[in-house]
């Protein structure tokens, strides 16, 4: 044992860092008689809790399940978003748009850029027909227009001005 650790110790490290409860890795650490006052019991694990060594020995029997853990994670999510390059360019070489459109969509949610959530806020055309908005188009087109001739017409134009003549 790296750090001194007596066996029972060491045994509440090594259920601690499997995600014990510390007062069960207790009981079960130092004996059922503990069992039967669990405040006591969850006193003492705190105190363990506490103690640097067992401290350290909890993080040294984790730390190759969280590199594994990490390492099965990248190695997923990267496989994935290979999988679903694959799946658009498969569907860009058929032609198909709604997979490409798809195969996007996975990569996106994927990397985090997209989520299922759509947030709308209600504006004043929410319940404009289609009708009325196409008439606000030509009235804002309208407008527009005459507001480019307003321009032209008011603009002012300027002469050549004239070049002195120099008598020598």
């Amino acid at each position: 044992m790296r750090y001194g650790l007596v066996p029972k110790k060491e045994r509440f490290a090594q259920l601690m860092a499997q995600g014990a409860l510390p007062d069960e890795a207790l009981i079960e650490a130092y004996g059922k008689p503990l069992e039967t006052d669990r405040g006591y019991a969850s006193t003492l694990a705190n105190q363990l809790l506490n103690n640097t060594d067992v401290k350290l020995r909890i993080q040294e029997l984790q730390r190759p399940v969280i590199r594994k853990i990490r390492k099965n994670f990248e190695y997923n999510l990267n496989r994935a978003l290979e999988d679903a390059e694959d799946a658009y360019n498969l569907a860009y070489e058929a032609g198909n748009p709604n997979t490409m459109l798809a195969a996007i969509e996975l990569r996106a949610k994927l990397c985090k850029f997209l989520t299922e959530t759509v947030e709308h806020k209600h504006t004043l055309l929410d319940d404009a027909s289609t009708a009325t908005l196409i008439e606000m188009r030509k009235q804002i087109e309208k407008q527009k227009k005459a507001h480019v001739r307003l321009i032209e017409s008011s603009a002012v134009t300027v002469d050549a001005v004239p070049q002195k003549e120099h008598h020598a």
